[in-house]
């Protein structure tokens, strides 16, 4: 994969009913940690390809999260969130800017439970 696949609203349900390991960053333009924690991802999805599909999901206006069924389904909020799945069943959820270590933690977790 190499970067974070991002995701469209009409495509999530498929996405997620993927086998597999796979995380889903949940992001607002112009959100600072999300800009910290992009390059972290995009980093560990070198490092984990063939492990963990990575995906990216923009919530075009903040203004808008109440509305927006996939935010309100997993509830994504505050930005940026990263929840990491198995199959369609969540495991981890990681709110806020953490370092590439807990990142990676989560990741290890996520494959060796």
């Amino acid at each position: 994969m190499g970067k974070m696949m991002r995701i469209k609203k009409k495509d999530f349900d498929k996405i997620m009913k993927r086998d597999g390991y796979k995380i889903i960053f949940f992001y607002i333009d112009g959100c600072c940690p999300c800009k910290t924690i992009e390059p972290i991802m995009d980093d560990l999805t070198i490092a984990y390809d063939g492990e963990i599909d990575f995906y990216k999901y923009r919530l075009e206006n903040i203004l808008d999260f109440k509305e927006d069924p996939i935010i309100q389904k997993y509830r994504a909020t505050p930005f940026p969130c990263t929840v990491f799945f198995k199959g369609d069943e969540e495991i981890h959820r990681i709110y806020g800017e953490e370092s590439k270590a807990v990142f990676r933690k989560a990741c290890e977790n996520l494959i060796h439970g």
